[in-house]
């Protein structure tokens, strides 16, 4: 007979001989509990996605006002070029100026620019959800 079929018709005797059960008090609640913590576990995975997906925009955003910046310095020092040369006092009796002027009239109010909404791809967090429907349906099976 071949080495390996008699070792794992000993290693079946012996886990025959040491396997035993455990009584568990209550198995309701046990369940209740673990579901509940299972919950808590996918409630605390579905935050971390919405983080992620934060985090992305917010790289994106950035790389928009990077290149956005880029631009304009690179528009500055174009104008700055096409611009006569100037002395510095004309500069400062002209900011003198310009606050007398703007005091005396009101400032227009900026209007801001509506807020896009981006789609995202979600699976994950539709996932997570799901998965979280499932255990709340679950506990109410339970209890």
């Amino acid at each position: 007979m071949p080495h390996f079929l008699t070792m794992t018709k000993m290693t079946k005797n012996i886990i025959s001989e040491d396997s035993y059960f455990v009584s568990i008090k209550d198995p309701v609640e046990s369940r209740r509990h673990i579901l509940e913590a299972s919950k808590k576990c996918l409630q605390s995975l579905q935050s971390y996605q919405k983080i992620l997906l934060i985090r992305d925009e917010k790289l994106r955003e950035m790389e928009v006002l990077r290149e956005s910046v880029k631009e304009l310095i690179f528009l500055n020092t174009k104008l700055g070029h096409k611009l006569p040369q100037y002395k510095s006092e004309i500069i400062g009796q002209f900011k003198r100026e310009e606050k007398k002027s703007e005091t005396k009239q009101e400032k227009k109010p900026v209007k801001a620019e509506p807020k896009r909404e981006e789609h995202y791809d979600r699976t994950e967090l539709q996932k997570l959800e799901e998965s979280l429907n499932a255990i709340e349906e679950k506990l109410k099976t339970l209890g």
